[in-house]
């Protein structure tokens, strides 16, 4: 799959290109998680409507190009080769590509609380005790890795179930096959599997206080050094998006449903409209984005601490 996609929008100016500037504005290179161009939740929301879609004139964007990648290692990586300038990804591989030195800034935090479920093939495990001896997958570097591994901490089964990468498009077909026994997934995919694969969910981040991940947008250093403004700005259309999404649900819903070609429930189920807040850095959020970053660093995970006060772009 290529890792350039580009989706165009005329009336927006909208249109893929590898180059950051042009005479009148400049193209913002935005990479996010999945396999459609079309980005959703409040950001998406916000560019898809052209009420809101033309205030990226005010922020001298005259193009999007929307970058997927299969997962947020990926799109670190590209982030560091300078083929991306602005990402919206999970918590955990954000973190950890700061740790590890990509000059980054949080410009807020997008989604959260997140939940993963873990789910369990057709007449597989019942419980997660009955994970031991077991083969149990996710997307490592991801924050529902950080969420598995946590869970099997807590449950003493630490070195008692085989942990794998498995990327999640490829997850559903392992399940089915039963090449694997069970798969930490993102909720926006677990509900379609769970309603579509009759696979069980034997537990969920959100029964385990601190378990549950963000989704977070961060900037390279070079490219807001080159447009200092758009932080703010940015955080402002983002604000919008989230206050329409929230003021007309079903609209949203069903728009997301025909982006991803799924039911208005499952879209629903999902991608809870509780999880997107019109603040940069709600408070609880910093809190469980500082938890994560411990999580990682004290199970060797990450190279080091993140100061996440200082991370964040306040202005």
């Amino acid at each position: 799959m290529s890792l350039v996609a580009a989706l165009v929008v005329a009336a927006c100016g909208w249109a893929g290109s590898s180059s950051t500037s042009s005479r009148t504005g400049y193209t913002l290179r935005l990479g996010i998680i999945g396999s459609n161009p079309v980005p959703t939740g409040a950001e998406g929301w916000a560019l898809h409507l052209p009420s809101l879609r033309q205030r990226l004139a005010s922020l001298g964007i005259t193009k999007v190009q929307v970058l997927p990648f299969g997962n947020g290692p990926d799109l670190i990586a590209a982030m560091t080769g300078g083929s991306v300038d602005v990402g919206i990804l999970g918590d955990t591989p954000a973190l950890v590509g700061k740790a590890h030195g990509l000059d980054t800034r949080l410009i807020n935090i997008a989604r959260g609380p997140q939940d993963a479920w873990l789910l369990a093939k057709k007449d597989g495990p019942r419980s997660v005790h009955d994970l031991r001896g077991k083969v149990v997958a996710t997307q490592k570097g991801s924050y529902m890795y950080r969420y598995l591994v946590g869970l099997l901490q807590s449950e003493g089964l630490q070195g008692q179930v085989m942990v794998t990468n498995v990327l999640t498009p490829e997850a559903f077909a392992a399940l089915q096959k039963g090449s694997i026994d069970a798969y930490a997934a993102p909720i926006s995919n677990a509900a379609v599997w769970e309603e579509q694969g009759g696979f069980p969910i034997i537990d969920q981040a959100s029964w385990h206080a601190g378990l549950q991940g963000t989704s977070v947008t961060i900037a390279t250093a070079r490219f807001l050094a080159a447009h200092p403004g758009f932080a703010p700005a940015w955080n402002r259309f983002r604000s919008l998006g989230v206050d329409d999404l929230q003021a007309h649900l079903d609209a949203y819903y069903g728009w997301e449903a025909q982006v991803n070609g799924e039911s208005v429930e499952e879209a629903r189920r999902g991608d809870p409209a509780t999880q997107y807040h019109d603040q940069a850095f709600p408070q609880d959020l910093l809190q469980l984005l500082k938890g994560t970053d411990s999580f990682l660093v004290a199970n060797h995970l990450s190279d080091g601490y993140v100061d996440i006060d200082r991370w964040r772009q306040t202005s």
